[in-house]
């Protein structure tokens, strides 16, 4: 009998999906649909007992590994490019990289930009800063990071022997029909990147900038335009500065690696025998923890807490040295950071080993700087520890007493 209700209110009738067929093996393509005999598309995989594991290499360990994307982000300004000048001048000469354990050899480096002149910027600021001139090669060709492009791109890369190439900015290699708050624009231009990256075991490191709206947020996420730049990175760094002014390079991503360290640095004036000033990069203190870092500082008298450390250390040593462990406990007393102490020691502080402990003190004036205002203590100061025999001179007379006595 027919159903005669509306057919809003008729129950659906039953339909058998179709059994699933074997894959066959194939590649590309599309999802099979229902009574179109063997699928056109199989899902490619491996079984994991059959992959070798590889080890993830470094350029600039743990800060920029080989076969993936690196981006370093940051607003205008901060020495972006001058601070990829310096990578490429020490990776060229064979120079180990700021906190680098070794050096590598003398590496092929390919910079590609979009916005510095070769001839009147570039070569002159490699050349200060003391690069390998032959084992760098340069463009200012106009492309897009599309397949067509990329072609052409890993031609000259491997017709040069380049084992780390540098976009600055991406942006530049999108095109200029393309809206970079797209994710599916910028998707596709960066996984051409990401590709070429893995299959040739190079290191690519992109530019990219920071939006201005972004106060002082040291994140992938204020880079401009869509989240799929940073992304696509398995590393990332960015640059910025307090409200004093100083300068970091910190390390927000590290998908292959662990952490790195927060490195201080500054931009210096030198000029050129051509007459023209150029900056370099003067890489300063590296930490762990940045967390100390004063980036919101409610007014610009406000020190550092590595500036306090200095003058409370000055004001605690200047009669004479202390224990470690006095010092550790007099700084948990007096709200003093020991990991800013420990930032600040190299140059100030000398530190041996005694019969009761390892002893600080401060080193030779003309090693310090200027130094500080001393810090008013807390507290009373602790007695001094009278200069006594080192351990090792100490072992030495004990050894002597126990030849002597048989």
């Amino acid at each position: 009998m027919p159903d005669l209700r509306p057919a809003t209110q008729r129950r659906p009738e039953r339909v058998d999906l179709p059994v699933p067929r074997a894959p066959a093996p194939a590649s590309g393509g599309e999802f099979d649909t229902p009574g179109s005999g063997a699928p056109r598309w199989v899902l490619h995989y491996r079984v994991a007992s059959e992959v070798k594991a590889l080890p993830t290499e470094f350029l600039w360990d743990p800060y920029i590994p080989k076969g993936a994307i690196t981006m370093i982000a940051g607003k205008g300004g901060m020495g972006k490019s001058t601070i990829i000048c310096k990578l490429a001048a020490d990776l060229s000469a064979g120079r180990k990289l700021q906190g680098a354990r070794r050096a590598l050899l003398p590496q092929k480096v390919m910079i590609i930009s979009a916005e510095d002149d070769i001839e009147r910027r570039l070569v002159p600021t490699l050349e200060l800063m003391g690069a390998t001139l032959e084992n760098i090669a340069l463009s200012d060709s106009t492309f897009l990071l599309d397949e067509d492009h990329m072609v052409g791109l890993g031609a000259a890369i491997e017709q040069f022997g380049a084992t780390v190439i540098f976009l600055d900015p991406v942006v530049s290699y999108l095109g200029g029909e393309m809206d970079i708050n797209q994710s599916n624009q910028v998707r596709e231009m960066m996984d051409n990147l990401d590709r070429a990256a893995k299959r040739s075991d190079r290191a690519v490191i992109v530019v990219h900038h920071h939006r201005k709206d972004t106060g002082n947020n040291p994140g992938v996420e204020a880079a401009l335009g869509s989240a799929d730049f940073g992304n696509k990175a398995r590393s990332a760094v960015v640059v910025w500065k307090d409200k004093l002014g100083q300068r970091y390079l910190k390390h927000v991503k590290h998908n292959w690696s662990r952490q790195g360290d927060t490195i201080e640095y500054s931009l210096e004036t030198v000029k050129h025998t051509n007459g023209t000033e150029y900056s370099q990069v003067a890489w300063g203190m590296a930490f762990a923890d940045d967390s100390e870092v004063e980036e919101g500082l409610p007014q610009p008298k406000v020190e550092r807490v590595t500036d306090k450390a200095r003058a409370w250390l000055f004001g605690l040593l200047r009669d004479g040295p202390r224990l470690f462990k006095e010092i550790a406990a007099r700084a948990e007393t007096d709200g003093i950071s020991m990991k800013a102490c420990e930032r600040v020691k190299p140059g100030m502080i000398n530190s041996r080993k005694t019969l009761e402990g390892w002893v600080w003190e401060l080193a030779e004036r003309e090693g310090m700087g200027d130094l500080p205002e001393p810090l008013p203590l807390a507290v009373s100061p602790m007695p001094q520890i009278k200069p006594g025999l080192d351990l090792d001179v100490l072992e030495g007379a004990l050894k002597a007493m126990r030849a002597r006595d048989g």
